[in-house]
């Protein structure tokens, strides 16, 4: 799956830390290590701050394997927040990737 940097960084944002058996704990290491910037990235990024807004270099999206536990983990996740009301703009881009049923 390609996951642009702002989908990277939405990614980031709402995987869970705890709360899950520890197969699934694992999983969600591997996808925010995945999803994670190096040190190459974060050269090209060259992120900064203006105000309350980060800006960044356009950079190639990053192809990051997601099995069937971990898209469910995340459909689980995304359609969680969004019966909290917590689902943000931001969060639109996983929603689609993750192929979440619309209300």
């Amino acid at each position: 799956m390609e996951f642009s940097v702002l989908n990277r960084l939405a990614l980031l944002e709402v995987l869970p830390e705890q709360g899950h058996p520890v197969a699934l704990l694992r999983i969600i290491h591997d996808l925010r290590y995945e999803a994670s910037f190096n040190e190459e990235d974060l050269a090209a990024l060259k992120f900064r701050q203006e105000g309350k807004n980060l800006h960044w270099e356009v950079i190639p999206d990053k192809e990051i394997e997601i099995g069937a536990r971990a898209k469910v983990l995340m459909q689980d996740v995304l359609k969680g927040l969004n019966e909290k009301r917590e689902l943000k703009v931001g969060h639109l881009g996983l929603w689609d990737l993750f192929e979440c049923d619309e209300e």
